[in-house]
């Protein structure tokens, strides 16, 4: 078990989310201290078990009317919400997706912090509930192909994200391989950023054969991912395809001048379809 620094305390990952719901019952109890049946307080305090049970019939929080949660919500910060309330039941997740709040929330910005798998699996299914977000974010996380196929799990159903940065990750050649899939299914995802990945020419024939029935990406960066001639001429192959893809980034890769040439091309010639 990992721990945290904290001043000079240290908290264990378990500590530290046993002071998260903590928190969050401190807030609900401030709120409703006058409108709760005694049978839910323990000692003043919320019975954490009963505030958190996922049987919305036995649980008092999440039977409540929904101004009230909106009222619990207003008091927490939005990490905190889709960290913490997420996926609780699926009458809060309609709740949250419907919270003015996340009306407007477009961006989920996460980049650089060394987002573990647990909380990538957090993110992955609060992300899920909130129709308006388009744009993640996760750019220098270190993240793997473990962690890019919880992702890419996630998105083959995704209706809303338009762009995914995952540069300056350590996805690999079997990262690719999982995002390929997606882009096999995924008719909403517009932009990926896969910058400096280490995927190889592997990954580049996992990606390049995804080309052949994605219809709708229009912007994918591999540049510095050690690709060589042989995943450049893959690339290429399947551009001669590929009508939508206009902008194609394989720039501080061992490439071969005549394929750099042939997919910059391709790419033109893909730009000036469009504009037609």
């Amino acid at each position: 078990m990992y721990t945290i620094e904290n001043g000079k305390n240290k908290l264990s990952e378990k500590q530290r989310e046993s002071l998260e719901v903590h928190s969050i019952a401190d807030i609900m109890f401030e709120i409703l201290e006058d409108r709760l049946q005694h049978k839910i307080l323990v000692g003043g305090k919320f019975s954490l078990e009963t505030l958190f049970m996922t049987t919305e019939v036995s649980s008092p929080f999440l039977g409540l009317p929904i101004e009230i949660i909106y009222q619990v919500l207003d008091k927490l910060d939005k990490l905190q919400i889709l960290y913490s309330l997420c996926n609780v039941s699926p009458r809060l997740n309609m709740i949250i997706g419907t919270y003015y709040r996340f009306k407007t929330f477009t961006v989920l910005n996460r980049k650089w912090k060394r987002i573990e798998y647990k909380e990538l699996k957090q993110l992955v299914n609060a992300f899920q509930i909130i129709p308006t977000l388009v744009t993640l974010d996760l750019t220098g996380n270190q993240l793997g192909a473990r962690e890019t196929q919880c992702l890419a799990d996630a998105l083959k159903t995704n209706t809303t994200l338009t762009t995914l940065h995952l540069g300056s990750n350590d996805i690999g050649s079997s990262g690719a391989f999982h995002l390929s899939s997606v882009l096999q299914k995924n008719k909403t995802l517009a932009t990926l950023h896969l910058g400096s990945n280490d995927i190889g020419s592997s990954g580049a024939f996992y990606l390049s054969s995804a080309l052949q029935k994605n219809k709708t990406l229009i912007t994918l960066h591999l540049e510095s991912n050690q690709i060589e001639s042989e995943g450049a001429q893959y690339l290429a192959d399947e551009l001669e395809n590929n009508k939508t893809l206009t902008t194609l980034d394989v720039s501080s890769n061992s490439i071969e001048r005549n394929l750099s040439n042939r997919i910059r091309k391709l790419i033109e010639r893909n730009q000036q379809r469009k504009k037609s």
